[in-house]
């Protein structure tokens, strides 16, 4: 059974049964999936990731190139220019550093006893979890759901374009595109104005 929490349309994430050996059956499984796509579609639209309103483009991005934008590149740059992707794989540096900074932090805390058993177990407790959150990185498991291989390949096709510029205006925000060539003959420009 699942419950509606506080009238908030806020679903439990669980089934309450009777019996525990009900868990194992099908049905029971089919109905947890069943919440989780729920969830995962909620979360999504408060993250702005599916959104149930269009953006006016138009009104967000300005074309001032040559180029002919495809639908799935308009829909991309009207999330602006702050947009991004998860990452590929982590930093060996941020990782590491982030764990070693906890182990000082730890180190200089007296939550510990001054046994120096006790300190080496909570220090390869650390060690173990840096080097399975760096070592066991699945690069599927951070893919966003709603961001197809085609949306993919058009941010790409739009970042390797040799032709074009994609900016910020000056005023406001949005996206400006423009051609390579004029933008490099404005900037040439103001750079050699001595005034």
């Amino acid at each position: 059974m699942t419950a509606v929490c506080g009238g908030l349309n806020v679903w439990m994430s669980f089934f309450k049964v009777y019996n525990h050996r009900f868990t194992d059956t099908k049905i029971y499984r089919s109905w947890l999936f069943k919440l989780l796509n729920y969830e995962i579609r909620q979360k999504t639209k408060q993250l702005a990731l599916e959104s149930e309103y269009e953006v006016d483009s138009s009104k967000v991005i300005f074309n001032y190139s040559n180029r002919n934008l495809s639908e799935d590149e308009t829909k991309l740059l009207s999330l602006g220019l702050d947009f991004a992707l998860p990452c590929k794989s982590p930093s060996f540096a941020d990782n590491f550093l982030a764990f070693e900074r906890l182990c000082h932090t730890v180190n200089n805390c007296q939550i510990l006893d001054n046994s120096e058993s006790a300190k080496l177990k909570v220090f390869e407790k650390i060690a173990s979890l840096a080097n399975d959150t760096f070592y066991d990185f699945k690069r599927h498991r951070h893919w966003l759901p709603s961001f197809s291989k085609a949306k993919y390949n058009a941010l790409k096709s739009l970042k390797e374009d040799p032709n074009i510029i994609i900016t910020r205006p000056d005023k406001g925000k949005g996206v400006v595109i423009l051609e390579r060539n004029e933008y490099v003959t404005k900037v040439n420009i103001l750079l050699s104005d001595l005034t």
